[in-house]
């Protein structure tokens, strides 16, 4: 639903761009499927797919086991996994037209294109208000859970893991906001 709207709204800010008022010396690729293209949606795909695991293996050993939210037809109930990855998927479609965007020289640029460029600013404004939990009223609104202590784990068989020595020393909301950090980074 919030994300369907900002998808959508991106989408349009993306069609609404101008072109350059001049042509450009630059011929644009032959292809949509051009190596360049190929590579970029390839190295997207594996920065997004490792991120996407690391922060899901962060997240298991907070999951209650006792808790009714692994039930496939149970009623929604927030937990730190599905409230990690939600937000990780926001920050991956938000990079996702930032990276894809295509500007000069062909169009105006992202920070020309004003509605698209605000509009990420205010996507990732929000996630770093929901990563680090400062306006509560909007986690509730987003179904989000309060992000766990590293000392609230049920599974403590993975404590020897580099991914849970970094949980240790970040703090849950600080190791999520140094994912989302890497994922708009590369």
């Amino acid at each position: 639903t919030a994300v369907g709207i900002v998808v959508a709204a991106l989408f349009f800010f993306v069609s609404v761009s101008k072109p350059l008022e001049t042509l450009s010396d630059r011929r644009p690729p032959s292809s949509v499927l051009c190596a360049s293209a190929l590579a970029s949606i390839l190295l997207q795909f594996l920065v997004h797919l490792v991120l996407l695991l690391v922060v899901v293996s962060a997240a298991l050993p907070f999951l209650n086991p006792n808790s009714t939210a692994s039930i496939p037809d149970a009623a929604f109930s927030p937990t730190p996994l599905n409230s990690t990855v939600y937000l990780l998927s926001i920050c991956i479609t938000a990079n996702t037209f930032a990276c894809n965007y295509v500007g000069k020289p062909y169009m105006e640029s992202m920070w020309e294109n004003k509605l698209l460029s605000r509009s990420l600013m205010a996507v990732f404004a929000c996630l770093v208000i929901c990563v680090t939990e400062t306006f509560l009223p909007l986690n509730q609104l987003l179904q989000l859970d309060p992000f766990p202590a590293y000392e609230d784990r049920f599974d403590k068989s993975e404590d020897d893991s580099l991914i849970m020595a970094a949980v240790k020393v970040l703090g849950f909301k600080g190791f999520l906001a140094a994912a989302l950090a890497v994922d708009t980074a590369a």
